[in-house]
This record gives structure tokens, C-alpha cells and sequence, in this order.
């Protein structure tokens, strides 16, 4: 028989589909909450970088803003309208050349005095007349009007204009100068410039702190990094994404990109009238890095939960499969045919009902077994006695057979030789006297065969009403391996409504997220538990399947019992009706034995008149002379029949035998089983 593959055991089983749904669970749990972290966090910095750009943007636009109203408040004074007249047409306007100069002297000293951040301010005539505050040594034939801060004022006469910001090669400061046309009666009469030193505003800007490592940066309107922690005064259009920048339509923004093989973002804001691009720079290493620290708390907090539960699973599962594990012993030793064991199991649950029933079962099968052993001694003593008399039937057989023989020499001889008639007749009388004891004798033993065969065919009813017994035994074994599958049924039914109940679970939890959804931020920490009962809601689905996949391996087990009960039913049934064939020679056996007694019968009536009429013998014996060749024809008839007789006889002995050698096939079939032996 080909050996059954082991399988993986309960215990294994049930700490492989827990540990495999917790590491499920917590891989899905640090998925989530990593995906969350990082995004929040990213989310968090983002809005707030946004604020940080917006205001570093305020901060400018108010800087710029107070040099930008000075200028048009300028370019509107009486004074500086009266100097420009007076440079343009000659026009003095009452006023001597130098009060005029004076007031524009007295002017511009103040202004530089308000603002620190103003280097010098100056205005310019088209006529390329220019004057400055503070003075500075010019080249020879300087022209201010081909500057781009003087192209600027005149080309947008109601503006002020700024331009480009640059490093002073003398003081390594940045700036940047501001202007405006000076207009009379809407035509260009000069430009009034300043030059402003951004270095307070830089290093205001630079020394924010934007947390997670950030660093704020001030981008001109044609890519000059104003501010910036490495590229300070460089031109950085030619970068992918500060000219994705410029290039926006969007007065703010926010962009991704690698640099140097670092990933990074921008948060950006544009300042109105400069185009000035204000921004705070993050590396998403250090955005992340809070995020990472959780990860790794929460990994080692999972690890640390999963050991504790694999602990608790073995001493549970453990606890589980004991009885189990006992009842397999005792199966394993009732599989061997030793049915003296019993299971010891105490439970109150399945298992502990099963190994009672088991019990029961082992019992019934032995009482059946010892019923069957007790009905073999019987029929096998009675087939040995049966083969016995059979036995001594056939010897006194052989003896009536040579008993005719000799009758028949007898008469043979009678025949040919009368003289010796009286001492054949003496002979004769003798024989006949032996052949009554004989027949009397024979007649005896057909009787005791007769009843040795009935005791047999006794037996054989008791045999054949043990084995319906244990028919009924089989039979109830059977209802009650199918009853236990029937309450297997029953428990998938209900693993079926824990996984209707789980499905019903997630749909509410669906419902729940969406409804949460349309509630806003008030229902964002409703979506959050709503999201978490539908995740145990799967949980609980995948555990269902698995219970199912346990329960369907109990019931293929069940149903492996159900055939090999039906096996042994077959078995039993082959037996019976060997039973049956055994009773059938029995019923044979009577037939031929009535028939012998019968012949017996006939035998012994006609020897009685033999011996009655021997006298008349010695009288008549010239005429048995006669007459011997027929007497001598009956004895060759009466030889056929005793040979007939013989073979009958035969056919009970080997009857007989064949029900010994069934006798010692039924012991041998039940000498496999190991039973208590009954007081």
C-alpha cells in the first residue's frame, strides 16, 4: 500500500494564517502611514513655505515699494521741475542757477539720509546733463541717456522702472537701481534715479529659518539669483526648472526636480511689478526624515508585536491540538487491530465528543468481534466432529462392502460345491448375525451424523445473527460519521453569514467614507475609522475563507471515513455470505444423510427377515444352491450400492472439511484484532 504523504498539521496551519494576516495587516498599516507621513509632512511644508514665500515677497514689495513712491513723489517736485526747466530751456523761473542747484542738493542729501539703503540717487536731462548725490568721478564724455536705467524711464514715462540686480565690483553688494521720467506737460524734460543697496534685504532674507533644512532664495526677473546659499549674483536660467519658472504663467507655484542627483523642491511666489521670483528651497531627504523615524518605530514596534503573537498562537494552537494529537495515538494503535485502547480525552467540545464516540465504536466493534470469535469455536467443533463420524461412516462402509464381497463368494462357492452347504450354511448364519450387529451399528451412526449436522446448521443461524449484529454496529457507526459531517455543513452555514455580515461591513464603511467625504474636514477623522473597519471588515473576510479551508479539509476527512466504513460493510457482507454457502452444504448434507438412514432403514429390515428366516435356510439349502447365482447377482447389486453409499459418505468428510478450513480462515481474519478477553 503506498505510504500517505504527510501534510502540514492544525497547529502549523493556524500560526501560518494568523502570522500572514498580521504581516499583512502591519505591512498595509506601515504602507498607509508612511504614504500619509510623508505626504502630510510634505503637505505641512509645502503651506507653509507658501505663507514664508508670500511674505518674504511682502517683505520685498514693501522695500522696494517705499523707494518706488519716493521716486514718483519726486519726479513731482516743484524743485527738481524747475531744475530740469532750467536745464532744458534756460528757463530759471525767478531763480538763480545755483538756488536751483541748492534745492536739488538739499533734496537728494535728505533723501539719502531717510534711506540707508540708497547709495546714491541722481537725475539726468536728455540733453545728457546729469547730476548725483553723492558726488562720484564719471568718464569723460559720460552719457547718461545710453543708459538702460534712462532707456527704461523714457520708453514707460508713467512707471518706475527697475532694472536688473548686480554686484558692485567695489563692494561685492548687490544692487539695483530704480528710475522714473520726469514729465512737463507730458513731455520728458529728465530721469530721476537711485541706486539701492539690497544687501539688509538679502541677508534678511537669507537668515530666515524655514525649517527641515530650507533655505530661501530671490530670483531677478531674467534668472539672477538675488539670494541664494551657493549661487549668489550667477545667472541661473539655464537650469531646467528656474526656467520653468520664469516661464510661468503662474504667479505662484510649485516645482519638483533633481539636481546634482538630489531630489528637491521649490515653493515660489512672483513679487507684482518687478517680476521677481521669491522662493523656498527643500531637500525631500530632509522633508522625509520625520517620516523615516517613524517608519522605523513603527517597524520595530510591528516586529516586537508579531514575536509576542507568535508566542501566544504556539501556546494556544498548542493547547488546541493536544487532544488531537492524543486522539491520533489511540486511532493509530486501533488501526493495527489492537482494540483494548481507548482515548483518555476529556474535552467538552467537538473533539472530546468525538473520541467518546470513538470509544463507543472500539467497544462495539470488539463485543461483535468477541460474539463472532465465541460462534467460531462452536462451528469448528462441530466441523471437526462432523469429519469425525464421517470418518467412521466411511470405515464401516468398507466393512459392509467386504461383507457383500464375501456373501458373494459365498454363495459362488455354495454353488460349486454343495457338500460344504451345511458348513456354508453355519458360515452364512454367522455372517448374517455379523452383518445385523453391523447394520444396527451403521444405523446408529447415521442418527449421530444426522445430529451433528443439525447442531452445525444451529451454529451456523448463530453466526449468520452475529453478523447481523454487527451489521447494525456498521450501520450506526456509519449515521453517526454522517452526522458529524452534517454539523460541519451547519458551521459553514455560518462561516457563510460571517462573510455576508463581513461584505455588508465594508459596503457600510464604504458608505461611511463617502458621506465623510462630503462632510469636509469635519469628516475627515469619520473617514479614518470608517476606513478602518473596512479594512478589519477584509480581514475578517480572509480569515472566513481560510476557517472555510479548514472546515472542507475536516469534511473531505469525514466523508474518507464514510468509504472506509462502507469497505468494512462490503467485507462483512462477503463474510455472510460465505455463511450463507456454508449453510447451503449443510442443507446438503441432511439431504444425503436422510437418504442414508433410509437405505440403512431398507438394509436392516431386510437383514432382521434374513436372521428370522436363517433357520429356514439350513432347510432350503439345496435350493440356495440352486439358486446361488442369483444370490450372487443380488450381492454384486448390493456391492454397487454400498459403493454408492461410500461416495456419499465422501462428500460429507469433504464437506466437512471444507467447513474447517473456512472455520480456520474466519480465525484467521479475526486473530488480526486485539481484544479484551470477557470473564
Amino acid at each position: 500500500m503506498k505510504k500517505k504523504k504527510k501534510g502540514l498539521s492544525i497547529r502549523t496551519k493556524l500560526t501560518g494564517v494568523f502570522s500572514t494576516l498580521f504581516v499583512l495587516s502591519l505591512a498595509v498599516i506601515f504602507a498607509i502611514t508612511s504614504w500619509q507621513t510623508r505626504s502630510k509632512t510634505e503637505d505641512e511644508v509645502i503651506r507653509q513655505s507658501t505663507t514664508v514665500a508670500g511674505e518674504m515677497g511682502d517683505s520685498v514689495e514693501l522695500f522696494l515699494g517705499q523707494f518706488e513712491k519716493s521716486l514718483i513723489q519726486y519726479s513731482k517736485s516743484k524743485g527738481l521741475l524747475e531744475y530740469e526747466a532750467f536745464k532744458m530751456t534756460g528757463n530759471k523761473n525767478g531763480k538763480s542757477e545755483e538756488e536751483l542747484t541748492q534745492g536739488v542738493q538739499e533734496d537728494f542729501d535728505n533723501y539719502i539720509d531717510l534711506y540707508d539703503e540708497a547709495t546714491s540717487i541722481y537725475i539726468a536731462s536728455p540733453n545728457k546733463n546729469l547730476f548725483i548725490v553723492p558726488e562720484a568721478e564719471l568718464p569723460e564724455g559720460f552719457d547718461p541717456t545710453g543708459r538702460d536705467w534712462f532707456k527704461a524711464a523714457a520708453a514707460s514715462q508713467n512707471d518706475v522702472n527697475w532694472s536688473d540686480p548686480y554686484v558692485d565690483t567695489a563692494t561685492n553688494q548687490d544692487i539695483i537701481t530704480a528710475s522714473k521720467a520726469i514729465l512737463v506737460d507730458n513731455k520728458l524734460v529728465g530721469v530721476i534715479g537711485v541706486d539701492i543697496n539690497l544687501s539688509k534685504l538679502t541677508e534678511r532674507i537669507s537668515s530666515m529659518e524655514l525649517g527641515y533644512g530650507g533655505n530661501a532664495v530671490l530670483i531677478g526677473e531674467n534668472g539672477t539669483a538675488i539670494v541664494h546659499p551657493t549661487r549668489r549674483g550667477e545667472n541661473l536660467s539655464s537650469f531646467t526648472f528656474i526656467k520653468k519658472m520664469l516661464d510661468s504663467t503662474d504667479e505662484s507655484g510649485i516645482i519638483h526636480y533633481t539636481l546634482e542627483g538630489e531630489q528637491k523642491v521649490m515653493i515660489y511666489d512672483t513679487i507684482p511689478g518687478t517680476g521677481w521670483k521669491t522662493g523656498a528651497v527643500y531637500s525631500m531627504d530632509n522633508i522625509i526624515g520625520n517620516a523615516k523615524d517613524i517608519e522605523r518605530q513603527l517597524l520595530v514596534t510591528g516586529l516586537i508585536t508579531l514575536a509576542v503573537l507568535l508566542v501566544v498562537i504556539a501556546i494556544v494552537s498548542r493547547k488546541m491540538t493536544r487532544p488531537l494529537k492524543s486522539l491520533q495515538a489511540t486511532v493509530k494503535h486501533v488501526a493495527t487491530g489492537d482494540l483494548t485502547k481507548r482515548s483518555d480525552v476529556k474535552a467538552t467540545d467537538e473533539t472530546g465528543r468525538l473520541a467518546h464516540d470513538f470509544n463507543q465504536m472500539i467497544n462495539s466493534i470488539s463485543t461483535t468481534l468477541q460474539t463472532v470469535q465465541h460462534a467460531f469455536l462452536h462451528v469448528r467443533q462441530s466441523a471437526e466432529g462432523l469429519s469425525a463420524v464421517s470418518e467412521e461412516t466411511h470405515a464401516s462402509s468398507e466393512e459392509m462392502a467386504s461383507a457383500i464381497s464375501s456373501i458373494a463368494r459365498t454363495a459362488s462357492e455354495t454353488a460349486s460345491d454343495s457338500e460344504r452347504a451345511q458348513s456354508g450354511a453355519e458360515s452364512l448364519g454367522e455372517s448374517i448375525d455379523h452383518i445385523y450387529a453391523q447394520s444396527h451399528k451403521m444405523s446408529e451412526l447415521a442418527d449421530e451424523v444426522g445430529e451433528r449436522n443439525e447442531q452445525g446448521m444451529n451454529q451456523i443461524s448463530k453466526l449468520r445473527g452475529a453478523y447481523d449484529t454487527s451489521q447494525q454496529y456498521l450501520d450506526s457507526m456509519q449515521q453517526v460519521i454522517l452526522g458529524f459531517g452534517d454539523h460541519v455543513k451547519n458551521i459553514e452555514n455560518v462561516m457563510a453569514t460571517i462573510t455576508v455580515i463581513s461584505s455588508q461591513t465594508n459596503l457600510l464603511a464604504l458608505n461611511a467614507s463617502i458621506e465623510a467625504a462630503r462632510a469636509g474636514e469635519h469628516g475627515k477623522g469619520f473617514a479614518v475609522v470608517a476606513e478602518e473597519v473596512r479594512k478589519l471588515a477584509d480581514q475578517s473576510v480572509q480569515a472566513t475563507e481560510s476557517v472555510k479551508r479548514t472546515i472542507k479539509e475536516i469534511q473531505e476527512g469525514s466523508d474518507q471515513a464514510v468509504e472506509e466504513m462502507k469497505l468494512t460493510k462490503d467485507t462483512f457482507d462477503a463474510q455472510l455470505s460465505v455463511l450463507n454457502e456454508t449453510h447451503h452444504v449443510f442443507d446438503r448434507n441432511a439431504e444425503v444423510m436422510r437418504t442414508i438412514n433410509e437405505e440403512i432403514g431398507h438394509m436392516h429390515e431386510g437383514i432382521e427377515g434374513i436372521n428370522g428366516d436363517k433357520d429356514q435356510v439350513f432347510t432350503v439349502i439345496k435350493a440356495m444352491a440352486e439358486a446361488a447365482e442369483e444370490t450372487a447377482a443380488s450381492c454384486e447389486e448390493m456391492n454397487a450400492s454400498t459403493d454408492e453409499q461410500l461416495k456419499a459418505v465422501q462428500s460429507i468428510t469433504a464437506a466437512a472439511e471444507q467447513l474447517t478450513d473456512l472455520s480456520q480462515e474466519l480465525q484467521a481474519a479475526i486473530d488480526r484484532f486485539k481484544i479484551a478477553q470477557s470473564e
